[in-house]
């Protein structure tokens, strides 16, 4: 995802969405890692409900990760005038799989400079100014 305005604006606020996602396959009796990134992401399908209070977006896409081997994902986009939820589901296939890290983060472009970013470790929010913020990370 790359577009985002919000409301009746037609500015749009998001640079991109990441996913970083690492971890080891073990195939045939060796450990073989990987790494992979949205570029290896493949989308199956989008629907989008667009209506006065919120934008709904689902889209079902696909990892491949090794030979035989892909991660299917749903990704469910709640959209208000004032507010940008992205619940994320992975379902992670087990052995032979192992995932050690995952990361999903959304860049907002210049344009998103006076919104305030929330989460659940950052619940007072902090005042996007276009610089690098101090924020807590961890829970």
């Amino acid at each position: 995802m790359d577009y985002l305005t919000l409301g009746s604006s037609d500015r749009d606020l998001l640079d991109r969405s990441k996913l970083r996602i690492s971890g080891t396959v073990e195939l045939l009796g060796s450990t073989t890692p990987f790494s992979r990134t949205e570029q290896h992401v493949t989308k199956v399908g989008v629907h989008a409900i667009d209506g006065p209070v919120r934008l709904t977006r689902v889209s079902t896409n696909t990892m491949y990760i090794g030979p035989g081997i892909s991660i299917p994902g749903k990704v469910t986009l709640f959209a208000y005038r004032s507010l940008v939820v992205l619940p994320e589901t992975f379902t992670i296939p087990g052995y032979p799989v192992h995932v050690a890290h995952l990361r999903s983060s959304m860049d907002w472009n210049e344009r998103a400079v006076g919104m305030a970013y929330y989460d659940a470790n950052n619940s007072s929010g902090v005042t996007v100014e276009g610089s690098l913020d101090s924020i807590t990370i961890s829970p």
